[in-house]
């Protein structure tokens, strides 16, 4: 029977370095991730919360994201305020359509996602 040792082990190990860890963490290709966002009159909880996820992609290390919002024909001016973030930053994307549910504005978000990994919120 064999018999384990922790001590020859542990005195083969290096003491744990994050710094060393941080830096390989930091040069590893970042994963590409799209996020779509049906929208329909959301002209006053859309701005704060695209505000919301760009800080969070700023403040990420893993993912490149982009962020596709889906106008299922709003009747408000949510085109207009998505248009003003599409001009200030390339990661967010606009597609409009006509007003025929949620289900339909995420499939026409995910057909259109330029990055392997999708999801929705």
């Amino acid at each position: 029977m064999m018999e384990l040792s922790c001590e020859a082990d542990c005195a083969n190990e290096r003491p744990f370095d994050i710094e060393t860890r941080s830096a390989r963490f930091r040069s590893m290709p970042k994963k590409q991730l799209t996020i779509v966002i049906p929208a329909y009159n959301e002209e006053n909880r859309l701005p704060p919360n695209i505000r919301k996820a760009l800080e969070w992609a700023d403040k990420t290390s893993v993912f490149e994201i982009e962020f596709i919002i889906v106008d299922d024909g709003s009747e408000d001016r949510t085109c207009d305020l998505v248009r003003e973030f599409t001009s200030k930053d390339s990661r967010v994307r606009l597609i409009e359509e006509t007003h025929v549910g949620a289900v339909h504005a995420i499939l026409a978000g995910f057909r259109a996602a330029k990055y392997p990994l999708v999801g929705y919120m």
